[in-house]
C-alpha cells in the first residue's frame, strides 16, 4: 500500500459515474478534449501527521491525582504537543522529551475516573487517570487532656507523617501515629475548653498527592463533657439523600448543624449520631458539621455537600446516539437502557464514562423535538437517584459536506492522446470556491502488493472511465482503471481496482483477471471489504479487496456497465447496451456476492447515461425516489419516483460525465464533472427547473477530470 495525504474533510452521501458502452463510440465534437485537474478529499498524510510519530502514553504517575496536585505522563511521540486535557478540561504543561509535566491539575477538572489526552500535530492519545479532590484536613478533636485525633478526607501515607508536621499553637506535639484517614497526636497538656488551632505541613496521600486543600482546623480542649467529633460519613453528602453518621464523645442529645443549617437527627448516643438526608436548605461546596449539647459546642469538621444529582444537557451526535451530560459523575452499574426514556424513540443502548452518558437510540427524526429522561434507578456515585431526569435535545442534522474528490488524468506536463495510458490523480477541492486542498497520486510503479494504475487520456469513449464511488460506510472511494504505467500504449490485459481510504492509503493490490480484459474498464464500488466492477459488455463481478483471483458473476444483463454504486444499502449500477432499455437497475437486494437478478429502477432512451447519485426523500414512496443521472450526451438528469412511477422532470446542461449530491436540509446540492470543468447546482427544493450548470473549476492545460464524489472519511 502506498499511503500518501489524503483527505481531512466532511463529506456525505456517495456517488457514482459510469462509461462508455463498448469503446467505439462515435467522438462528441461538442466537449472538449482538455480537461482541469480534480480534487479529491482529504487528510494531512495518513495516520502518521503528515510524518510525526503518534504519541503514545506509557504511565501515569501517580495514577490517581488530586486537583491541584502535579502528573507525571511518560511516553513518547511528544513532538509539536498542541494540547494536554483531563476530563475535556484543558491543562497547563510542559514537555520535557518523553515527560509532559502537568505541575497542578486544574480546579475545573472534574473528578472521578477521565482520560487523559495528549494531542500532537501527529494524532491523539488518551489513558485513563483517576481525579480525587484536594487532600485537605476535615476535623480535629481532643481524646483525652494529652491526646488530639486530626481527620483527612482520605488515608495517609504514613512515611509523609511526622510530628513536626502539626502545629498546635500553644501546645507542644511530640509524637504522631497514622491510622487510615486519622493522625493522633500526643501533646503537652491542654486547658479544659481553650481553643486550638492546628495547621498540617508536608503529608502526602497513599498516592503522594501533596495537601493542597484545607491545611487548619479549630478544636477545643479537652473537658469530659465537651462533645468532640472524630469521624463524619460519609464525607461528601447529597442534599435530599445523605444521612450523616458522626462519631466522638460525647455526643448524646447534641444537635447538629451543617454549614449553619439545623439539621434533623434520627438518633443519638454517647458515641455516635444518625442524621437524617441533608436538608435541601444547606449550602453546596465544603461546609462545616458542628455539634452542640448542654455541655457545650464542638469543634467543626467539613465535608463535601452536593446539590441534587441531575441531566443537565442531552445532544443528538449521530442518527442513531444521544448524549446526556449529569452534572457529576454516574454509577456506571446504575447505567441500563431500560432506565432511559425518549418519546417516539426507543432505547436499545446506554453506557457512560464519567459524567457522559451515552445512548443508543432508534432512527431519529432531522430536527426534531425530542426530551431524554432517565428514572430513579438511575444513580450518582455516591447512590444518589437523578431528580432532575429530563432534558430536551434536536434531532440530529447531519454536518454539511465541505469538499469532495475528483479523478483528473494527466500530470499536465505530458500531452493526453486517445490510445496512451495517462497517470491519475485525486484531489480534493473544497466546495466554497473548488480550490485545490491537496493532491494524491495513484502508483505509476509496482511497490510491494501494489500495481500501477492509469487511464486513457482523452477520447469520448474512454471519457467513461474512471467513474468515482464512495463506500456506504462513507470511510473510501474506489476507481477501475488499466494496471499500466503511464506513458504506455492502452492493450487489453490486466485492469485494476484502487481503493483510497479515509486516511489517504492508496491500495491497487486487487486486480479482476481476465474480466474486461478485451474492453473497456469503467466503475468500482466498495463496502471496505467487497468490490463490485463493471465495464463494456461484461454485467456485474464481485471479488474482495486485495484479491487478485477471477472475479464472480453476479448478474450478465443488462451487460454494459457504466457506473456502480450503493445506497440505501443497495447495490445499484447503470448502463447502456442498446437492448435492455434499462438506464438505472438494482443488483439482486442488499450487496449480494453470488449470482443474482436486477431489477429496473427506470428507463430512458438517453443515449450516453454514466454516473449518478440517489435519494430517498420521500416517505411516501418506498425505496429510493430521487435520482440524479450524469449523461455524457444530454446533461445531467433529475428522475422522481412518485405513486411508483419514475419520469424524467429536469435536464441540467451541459453533458456530463459523474454526478456527486448531497440534501442540505430541503434542498440538494451537486458537484458534477465533465472531463474540461466541475460544475455545481444548488436544487432548492430539490424542484428546480432545468437550466445551465454553473461552472466552479476548469481542467488545467494537459489534464482532464474524470469521475467526481464526496470526501471519504466524513459524515
Amino acid at each position: 500500500m502506498i499511503r500518501t495525504p489524503f483527505w481531512s474533510a466532511l463529506a456525505l452521501s456517495l456517488v457514482f459515474a459510469a462509461c462508455g458502452d463498448d469503446g467505439v463510440e462515435s467522438p462528441d465534437s461538442s466537449l472538449p478534449d482538455g480537461g482541469p485537474p480534480v480534487v479529491d478529499a482529504g487528510g494531512d498524510g495518513g495516520g502518521d501527521g503528515g510524518g510525526g510519530t503518534a504519541p503514545a502514553i506509557a504511565s501515569l504517575d501517580p495514577s490517581s491525582v488530586a486537583i491541584a496536585s502535579s502528573l507525571m505522563i511518560d511516553g513518547s511521540g511528544f513532538v509539536d504537543v498542541e494540547s494536554v486535557t483531563i476530563g475535556d478540561v484543558a491543562q497547563v504543561y510542559a514537555v520535557d522529551g518523553s515527560m509532559i509535566v502537568i505541575d497542578a491539575v486544574a480546579e475545573e477538572t472534574p473528578t472521578g475516573d477521565q482520560d487523559v489526552e495528549v494531542t500532537t500535530s501527529a494524532g491523539a492519545v488518551a489513558e485513563s487517570v483517576t481525579v480525587l479532590t484536594r487532600l485537605a484536613v476535615s476535623g480535629a478533636a481532643s481524646l483525652d487532656a494529652t491526646t488530639v485525633s486530626v481527620t483527612f478526607n482520605r488515608a495517609l501515607d504514613a512515611a509523609t507523617v511526622e510530628a513536626d508536621d502539626f502545629v498546635i499553637d500553644g501546645l507542644d506535639v511530640t509524637d504522631a501515629t497514622v491510622d487510615d484517614d486519622r493522625v493522633e497526636l500526643t501533646t503537652a497538656a491542654q486547658v479544659a475548653g481553650t481553643s486550638y488551632s492546628i495547621t498540617v505541613g508536608e503529608v502526602a496521600d497513599a498516592f503522594g498527592n501533596a495537601l493542597t486543600g484545607d491545611d487548619e482546623a479549630v478544636f477545643p480542649g479537652f473537658e469530659p463533657t465537651l462533645p468532640q467529633i472524630t469521624d463524619v460519613s460519609p464525607t461528601t453528602g447529597v442534599v435530599g439523600h445523605t444521612g450523616l453518621t458522626i462519631t466522638g464523645v460525647n455526643l448524646a442529645g447534641a444537635s447538629v448543624t451543617v454549614g449553619g443549617i439545623d439539621q434533623d437527627v434520627d438518633s443519638t448516643s454517647a458515641t455516635e449520631i444518625v442524621t437524617d438526608p441533608l436538608g435541601s436548605a444547606i449550602p453546596t461546596g465544603t461546609q462545616d458539621v458542628v455539634v452542640t449539647t448542654s455541655g457545650g459546642t464542638s469543634g467543626a469538621f467539613a465535608i463535601d455537600v452536593l446539590g441534587p444529582f441531575a441531566i443537565v444537557m442531552a445532544e443528538a451526535t449521530s442518527a442513531t446516539e444521544v448524549v446526556l451530560t449529569t452534572n457529576r459523575a454516574v454509577d456506571p452499574t446504575s447505567v441500563d437502557p431500560a432506565r432511559f426514556s425518549i418519546p417516539a424513540l426507543t432505547v436499545t443502548g446506554a453506557s457512560s464514562s464519567g459524567s457522559t452518558i451515552t445512548l443508543t437510540t432508534a432512527a431519529q427524526t432531522p430536527a426534531a423535538s425530542y426530551s431524554a429522561g432517565a428514572d430513579s434507578g438511575l444513580v450518582d456515585m455516591n447512590g444518589a437517584p437523578v431528580t432532575s431526569s429530563a432534558a430536551s435535545f434536536m434531532g440530529f442534522v447531519p454536518p454539511l459536506p465541505e469538499d469532495f474528490v475528483v479523478v483528473r488524468v494527466g500530470d499536465g506536463i505530458s500531452g493526453l492522446d486517445a490510445a496512451t495510458a495517462a497517470a491519475v490523480f485525486l484531489e480534493r477541492r473544497l466546495l466554497t470556491d473548488a480550490s485545490v486542498a491537496d493532491t494524491t497520486a495513484l502508483p505509476t510503479a509496482a511497490a510491494g502488493a501494489n500495481v500501477p494504475f492509469a487511464l486513457p487520456g482523452t477520447g469520448f469513449s474512454n471519457r467513461f472511465l474512471g467513474t468515482l464511488s464512495r463506500s456506504p460506510d462513507r470511510q473510501s472511494v474506489a476507481i477501475l482503471g488499466y494496471q499500466l504505467a503511464p506513458g504506455v500504449a492502452l492493450a487489453d490485459g490486466a485492469r485494476v481496482v484502487a481503493v483510497i481510504d479515509a486516511a489517504g492509503t492508496v491500495d491497487t493490490s486487487t486486480t479482476i483477471g481476465t474480466r474486461f480484459a478485451t474492453t473497456v474498464p469503467r466503475g468500482a464500488a466498495t463496502d471496505g471489504t467487497n468490490v463490485w466492477v463493471v465495464g463494456g459488455f461484461g454485467g456485474v463481478h464481485h471479488t474482495t479487496v486485495g484479491s487478485t483471483a477471477e472475479p464472480t458473476l453476479i448478474v450478465a444483463a443488462p451487460s454494459s456497465g457504466r457506473a456502480i454504486g450503493i445506497y440505501e444499502g443497495e447495490l445499484l449500477y447503470s448502463s447502456s447496451d442498446g437492448t435492455s432499455g434499462a438506464l438505472l437497475s438494482q443488483v439482486g437486494t442488499g450487496m449480494p456476492t453470488t449470482a443474482s437478478t436486477t431489477t429496473p429502477i427506470y428507463t430512458s432512451d438517453t443515449p450516453s447515461p454514466a454516473g449518478f447519485a440517489a435519494f430517498d426523500l420521500d416517505a411516501a414512496e418506498p425505496g429510493i425516489d430521487l435520482v440524479y443521472q450524469a449523461d455524457k450526451s444530454s446533461g445531467l438528469l433529475r428522475f422522481r419516483k412518485s405513486g411508483g412511477t419514475w419520469a424524467l422532470e429536469a435536464t441540467f446542461t451541459p453533458a456530463l460525465l459523474d454526478v456527486a449530491c448531497f440534501a442540505d436540509g430541503a434542498d440538494v446540492t451537486c458537484v458534477a464533472s465533465s472531463d474540461s470543468d466541475i460544475y455545481r447546482l444548488e436544487d432548492v427544493g430539490h424542484t428546480t427547473a432545468g437550466g445551465a450548470l454553473t461552472s466552479i473549476a476548469t481542467a488545467a492545460a494537459n489534464t482532464e477530470f474524470r469521475g467526481i464524489a464526496l470526501t471519504p472519511g466524513a459524515p
